[in-house]
């Protein structure tokens, strides 16, 4: 009964129950729309940044001492997605031969479990010792393809002798450029030390004939290290500055996205909190004089026995169906907006949202718009309608 109550209600005064609705469509698509642009705005950046596994690369500088010890550590912490010790750099270059073409000055670098390049290429960690990633670049000048396989050579001079060894590596898979650019490749670690000790003049397993391990290596001079995600980074790199390691990051990039988020949020926030004072105003008033058009009609329903918690009940069961019609209305304007301006954006965006609202969002606005239009309600009834009495409102008449 009090929801037809109600809906016979607005029918009835159908002129000013459409003035409650535009009003509040013209609160809250202005809104929802900045909120979208600001969301979309950020997406973007994060997902610019997100989608390059290089920005979560923390690079160590200079000449370390790493122990096994340190990267245990290192990979029990959550920040860190990805931690492997990497030999020096000039004793991991070799010559790799297709049954085609020869590629001299190859720059390796080790692989391990979770590899960031390779999950950003949808590819699975390497399980075999022998097998190798080739960059984009590295492989069509191999003229080579998954499954191929390539041979690796290391020379070395030793007691006036120069030595070469050859070792058949399988191509796993090939990375594309925006991963890993120039003629580079990613192997398991062990092959890397394998030919640092046979330049060294050790005979390794690989590259070697394992007549002579080196058993003193104890540590590393440097590190590969991932962080888990942007914004782990600066934690990685404060915990490593507070062991004395210099390192090389991309934390400039993620802190100059902080910075727009924050902007924006100040700005979006401002203009929201302006935007809602001024729109409460203009919807206490409206409500106000909706219900001084309604005393006549609730006085009569007082007379016909309807107590005051029953007109309350009828005056949010309005408010209600108003405000649900308001927000479905600047829902469907924002929707129109923000697919306009995807539209017009679209030769920048490369495929990307500009303006969305996620669905957490969607339902904030929605709980804040009918929250706020039972808040104005309740004391309108009460200082509107009940407070006047009976005998006075017929007097009024």
């Amino acid at each position: 009964m009090i929801w037809s109550l109600a809906l016979s209600d607005l029918r009835f005064s159908r002129r000013i129950s459409s003035c409650i609705i535009l009003a509040l469509c013209a609160v809250l698509t202005p809104l929802l729309l900045i909120f979208a642009l600001k969301t979309g705005v950020v997406a973007q950046l994060e997902q610019e940044l997100t989608s390059d596994p290089s920005v979560r690369e923390i690079t160590t500088v200079g000449t370390n001492h790493f122990t096994p010890d340190f990267f245990a550590e290192l990979r029990k912490m959550p920040e860190v997605s990805f931690a492997v010790p990497q030999t020096r750099l000039v004793s991991v270059q070799c010559s790799v031969r297709s049954s085609r073409t020869l590629v001299n000055n190859v720059d390796a670098l080790p692989t391990g479990k979770n590899e960031p390049l390779a999950q950003a290429a949808g590819l699975p960690d390497l399980t075999e010792t022998l097998s190798l990633y080739l960059s984009a670049e590295l492989a069509d000048s191999l003229q080579v393809t998954v499954g191929d396989t390539v041979k690796l050579s290391v020379k070395r001079r030793l007691n006036s002798k120069d030595e070469l060894r050859r070792v058949d590596y399988i191509v796993a898979g090939v990375l594309p450029s925006y991963l890993l650019a120039g003629k580079k490749m990613l192997m398991p670690l062990p092959g890397l030390i394998a030919m640092e000790d046979f330049r060294d003049g050790f005979e390794p397993q690989i590259f070697g004939d394992g007549s002579r391990l080196n058993k003193t290596r104890t540590e590393f001079p440097k590190a590969r290290i991932y962080a888990a995600d942007i914004y782990s980074v600066e934690t990685v790199v404060a915990e490593l500055n507070r062991q004395h390691v210099q390192v090389y990051s991309h934390l400039s990039q993620i802190e100059n996205l902080k910075a727009v988020r924050t902007v924006l949020s100040v700005i979006t926030n401002v203009i929201a909190l302006v935007t809602v004072l001024g729109g409460l105003g203009a919807l206490w008033g409206l409500i106000s004089a909706a219900l001084d058009a309604k005393l006549r009609s609730f006085t009569m329903l007082r007379l016909m026995g309807f107590t005051p918690g029953q007109l309350y009940l009828t005056v949010l069961c309005e408010q209600v169906m108003l405000t649900a019609a308001g927000f479905a209305l600047s829902a469907g304007l924002c929707l129109l907006g923000s697919t306009i301006f995807n539209l017009v954006f679209a030769d920048f965006l490369q495929q990307q949202t500009l303006s969305f609202l996620t669905r957490s969002q969607w339902l904030g606005f929605a709980a804040l718009s009918f929250t706020a239009v039972a808040a104005l309600t309740v004391p309108a009834v009460r200082f509107r309608l009940l407070s006047h009495p009976v005998s006075e409102a017929l007097r009024q008449e």
